[in-house]
């Protein structure tokens, strides 16, 4: 008795043939499996609980006028020493000091419930004011 195999594609690419498919859940993913008898086939629901799609959080750094360098910390009780953290420039009035086209250099360096973020000018000009910055980790 000869059994027929299924063709197994993902994204329209040929994975394998096989008469059996094992759909494992993994971290933070469930599956919702349900047969179509009538359409000949099994419908597979796989959903994601987590892992994604976070907002960003927001701080403001007041950097004293003329400065070249500076480095501040910022409390986050979440954040671990592992964490990469991503920051981008928030929102805020600009004055001749404290315009995003002053060059800034930014790092930020992850600790336990803290980050130390650190500014450095990156051209002649110096720092000052108040920066409003975005982050995720």
């Amino acid at each position: 008795m000869a059994f027929l195999e299924n063709i197994i594609k993902k994204a329209g690419v040929l994975i394998g043939k096989r008469r059996t498919i094992n759909l494992i859940e993994g971290t933070n993913i469930t599956l919702n499996v349900a047969d179509d008898p009538g359409n000949d086939r099994v419908n597979v629901t796989i959903n994601s609980s987590g892992g994604g799609g976070s907002s960003p959080s927001t701080f403001s750094v007041t950097v004293p006028y003329g400065s070249m360098v500076y480095s501040t910390t910022i409390i986050d009780l979440t954040v671990t020493a592992t964490d990469k953290i991503i920051i981008s420039w928030g929102n805020h009035l600009s004055t001749d000091e404290n315009y995003p086209n002053n060059n800034i250099l930014i790092n930020a360096i992850p600790g336990t419930g803290s980050f130390t973020i650190e500014l450095e000018s990156n051209n002649n000009f110096s720092m000052g004011g108040t920066y409003k910055f975005n982050y995720i980790k």
